[in-house]
C-alpha cells in the first residue's frame, strides 16, 4: 500500500483531489531540503548524484522544486549507481526517473571535486539492511524490515560517530516482537552500535 492508498483508506478522501491530504504532503516535499552534509565529509541523499553537481549548487536550488523542472533534483531523488540500475517496466510517474544512473567514474570525480569521503543513500532495497559499493564510498541504507510484508529482509540504521566513523544497527526481518538483532552470527558480521554512556 502506498501513501495515496493509505490516505484514501484512512481519511476517506480522493488522493487526486487538489485539496487532499495526500496532495498537501506531496507539495510539502517540494520545500524540504534535498540533501544534507555531515561535517563537510558525508553527503546524505535519497538516491544519487548528478554529473557536475557541487555542494555549493545544492544551496542554490529554488523552492518549490520538482523533478520535472530540475534535472539535479531528479538525479538526487532517482539516479542509481550503474551497478544497480534496474529494468523497471511499470508505467507510472516514476518510470522515466528510474532510468537515471551514474557510474563509478562519475561518482569518484564527484567525491574528489567536492572533497567528500562518503555518500549515503536510502532509495534501494537491500536484503541485509545496508550495502557498500564503489570502494565502500557509497552506502545504501534500507530501514524497512520485511519490506511490503513479503520480503523477509533486514533493515538498518546508520550511526555517524563524532570522528565520522559509521556504524550500523541491524533490525532483522525475522523477528516479530523485537526488531533489534539478537542473532550472534549476524552481529559478529555486522557489529552493533555501542550503547551511549549516561
Amino acid at each position: 500500500m502506498g501513501l495515496a492508498e493509505e490516505c484514501q483508506l484512512k481519511l476517506g478522501e480522493n488522493p487526486d483531489s487538489k485539496d487532499s491530504v495526500f496532495n498537501a504532503i506531496c507539495e510539502l516535499f517540494n520545500y524540504l531540503p534535498i540533501a544534507a552534509v555531515i561535517k563537510e565529509s558525508i553527503l546524505c541523499v535519497h538516491s544519487g548524484i548528478s554529473e557536475g553537481l557541487t555542494i555549493e549548487s545544492l544551496n542554490t536550488i529554488k523552492k518549490p522544486y520538482t523533478p520535472e523542472s530540475n534535472k539535479v533534483v531528479a538525479d538526487i531523488l532517482w539516479a542509481q549507481p550503474s551497478t544497480q540500475k534496474e529494468n523497471y517496466s511499470y508505467n507510472n510517474i516514476s518510470s522515466k526517473y528510474r532510468k537515471l544512473s551514474f557510474t563509478q567514474e562519475v561518482f569518484n570525480k564527484f567525491l574528489q571535486e567536492n572533497k567528500l569521503n562518503l555518500v549515503v543513500r536510502t532509495k534501494d532495497y537491500c536484503s541485509t539492511g545496508f550495502e557498500r559499493i564503489f570502494n565502500n564510498k557509497l552506502i545504501t541504507v534500507f530501514s524497512a524490515t520485511n519490506y511490503c510484508g513479503t520480503e523477509g529482509n533486514d533493515g538498518s540504521i546508520m550511526y555517524v560517530k563524532r570522528n565520522l566513523e559509521v556504524l550500523f544497527k541491524l533490525m532483522t526481518g525475522e523477528e516479530v516482537n523485537n526488531t533489534w538483532s539478537k542473532n550472534k552470527d549476524f552481529n559478529s558480521t555486522y557489529p552493533v552500535s555501542p550503547r551511549k554512556k549516561n
